[in-house]
């Protein structure tokens, strides 16, 4: 693969998870049939969690457990984290 096969690839990648970022995760585990149990304490996709306040939308993350949080906010030049 040459270096602009693989910058278009890249490119294409990021546009698809652009235009995915905020797909539902119960839909997401109805088709791909995954169980889940909200009541578990466990999720099944995933346990960690790294979002950026400013873009990231915490409702998204009602009732599902995650183990470890990663928030990070930027205002001006700088970006703090939590």
């Amino acid at each position: 693969m040459t270096c602009k096969e693989f910058l278009l690839q890249v490119r294409q990648t990021f546009l698809e998870a652009d235009r995915n970022q905020n797909y539902p995760l119960e839909t997401l585990l109805y088709q791909l049939k995954i169980p889940f149990e909200p009541d578990s304490g466990d999720f099944p996709l995933f346990d960690v969690v790294v979002m950026l306040e400013n873009i990231h939308d915490r409702r998204y993350l009602a009732g599902i457990p995650v183990h470890m949080l990663f928030s990070f906010k930027r205002s001006g030049d700088q970006v703090s984290g939590v």
